[in-house]
């Protein structure tokens, strides 16, 4: 029988006496690389549809139920109660820039970001103005279209974390971050109220996905349609999300793409990009700056003292603590995905990368770099901030599990891996039998929960003991299935499965607690001051 490969001094064979079937080497070697399927494309807006179809769910449960139970909805809900009342810009078909300046206790606030405001009247598009008020309590119908603006920008907000991940990793990537974001309680949470929050994450998001579109980092060139896509995304989104959230939204959204466009090729030509970005992001804020300019020449000055350090102020292991702090807060709030986490920081620097390691490094570098803007940023930073650590930290894990699942393909098995998926079963195990027992005995036996606060013994809605069984069930069938696969060493979808167990325990979740005494009392925006760096 003739040897498939020659040895090396034989001579090798004429083309002729090649089976037909074999291509030969060089044939090989010079076939050049298919284009993208079409179809590939179609496949990624079917799947993100899905995805975002997913999301909606347990963010539009029993939306309309809970009350204003926080001081910024209550206070960016009144806001636009009294923009609307006072100047009416929908109704009246108004366009200057002055009738769309926020209104609060009765005196136009220039110093205020008004994009939240812009997006709650956008919302209330064929409502009677005449029904607006600011008074409070206020009306249940504004704060139900001012949240479903919210739950918008949710879904907004998972798309761009999509377009991230699939920008660097592909499709599985993608759809592992969007999974993993959907998930992560602060956009459980803050997707649901009306507060600027999600918006600011949202558009923040949304730019550097745009920017990471426009590099095509790892791959072939892009093309000039492509990059005016991307750039133009990034500069519109850096625009809007300071006018959301004000100019602190300028520096973290901008050094983290400073830092991606140096880990990838082509630094020269994405820094040109970014800096076109920019002066677009200029011109979307500039007619909102010299409209204020004209009617409050000194509000510049509170705008840049958000941006001022305070590391004067306090002493060094003051900020040491601070930023600690702001770090474990950040860690806890990421859920269950905080397995995940570690590897995520780690795996860049392991031996088991190869070839991904680049790839992994672009995850890694903007989690870090908005890790490090979080712990030392000025002053207070309330959830906006945090909130800007789920996107890079969803990417992050997105990367990492597709890593883990490539690795596992071949047969090989990472140590994370190994380690972080029988933590992941068995604590969504011990979670699927706890958490129902807990609420029914907040519901109904709230006296045996003694290692509680009393102030939380309200929070879950009185159910029938069915439903908390019915809970039970669902959640360990989700935990059965993330176990299987987890046993057959599949990364990908024991991370989805994970994704399902977390959104069944949110939607079940919210109804009982969406019902309960706490969140049902009104919080009334207080008299005092309100100042824009706090809002």
């Amino acid at each position: 029988m003739a040897k498939l490969r020659q040895p090396a001094t034989e001579p090798a064979p004429s083309r002729d006496e090649q089976p037909s079937s074999t291509p030969s080497s060089v044939e090989r070697v010079s076939k050049p690389t298919a284009p993208k399927p079409r179809h590939d494309v179609g496949l990624a807006w079917l799947v993100l549809l899905g995805l975002l179809v997913l999301a909606a769910m347990p963010l539009l449960i029993d939306l309309q139920t809970p009350g204003v139970w926080t001081e910024k909805e209550a206070r960016s809900v009144a806001i636009s109660a009294e923009t609307m009342q006072r100047q009416a810009p929908i109704a009246d078909g108004e366009t200057s820039l002055q009738s769309w300046t926020p209104v609060y206790q009765g005196e136009s606030r220039w110093d205020l970001p008004p994009g939240t405001t812009w997006l709650h009247l956008l919302t209330y598009v064929g409502m009677p103005t005449d029904q607006a008020s600011a008074e409070y309590p206020l009306d249940q119908q504004w704060v139900i279209r001012a949240r479903i603006g919210t739950v918008f920008m949710a879904l907004l907000f998972i798309a761009a974390v999509f377009w991230a991940g699939y920008s660097i990793g592909g499709l599985s990537a993608g759809s592992i971050s969007a999974l993993v974001a959907m998930t992560m309680p602060l956009v459980l949470v803050f997707g649901r109220h009306a507060n600027p929050s999600i918006a600011a994450a949202a558009w923040s998001a949304l730019s550097i996905a745009g920017a990471l579109w426009a590099m095509r980092p790892l791959r072939t060139s892009p093309s000039l349609i492509r990059q005016l896509i991307g750039w133009m995304t990034c500069g519109v989104g850096l625009g809007l999300a300071t006018l959301t959230l004000g100019p602190i939204a300028i520096p973290g959204t901008l050094l983290c793409t400073v830092v991606l466009a140096m880990i990838c090729p082509r630094r020269i030509g994405h820094i040109m990009g970014l800096i076109a970005s920019t002066a677009l992001a200029v011109m979307v804020l500039m007619p909102w700056a010299m409209h204020v300019h004209g009617h409050d020449p000194e509000v510049y000055q509170q705008w840049l003292a958000q941006l001022k350090p305070d590391w004067g102020q306090i002493g060094f292991g003051q900020l040491l603590s601070r930023a600690g702090w702001r770090l474990a807060f950040a860690a806890m709030l990421s859920g269950l995905w905080l397995i995940w986490l570690i590897p995520a920081l780690t795996q860049p620097f392991s031996t088991s990368t190869g070839s991904a390691r680049r790839k992994l490094l672009l995850g890694w570098g903007w989690l870090v770099t908005t890790l490090g803007l979080v712990a030392f940023a000025p002053g207070e930073i309330g959830f906006a901030g945090l909130l800007l650590v789920v996107a890079p930290a969803s990417v992050a894990i997105g990367l990492i599990m597709q890593q883990f699942h490539d690795l596992s393909a071949e047969g090989r098995h990472a140590r994370f891996w190994l380690v972080g998926r029988w933590l992941t079963c068995g604590s969504i195990l011990l979670l699927a039998v706890a958490l129902p027992l807990l609420g029914y005995l907040l519901s109904h036996h709230p006296d045996t929960v003694q290692w509680l606060p009393s102030s939380e013994h309200s929070l879950f809605a009185k159910m029938h003991w069915s439903f908390y069984a019915g809970a039970g069930v669902a959640l360990l069938l989700a935990s059965v299935l993330a176990t299987r696969f987890a046993i057959h060493n599949h990364p990908g979808r024991t991370s989805a499965s994970l994704a399902v167990w977390l959104l069944i325990l949110f939607g079940l979740a919210a109804i009982p607690m969406s019902r309960s005494e706490k969140l049902n009392t009104t919080y009334d925006p207080p008299e005092a001051e309100l100042h824009s760096a706090n809002f």
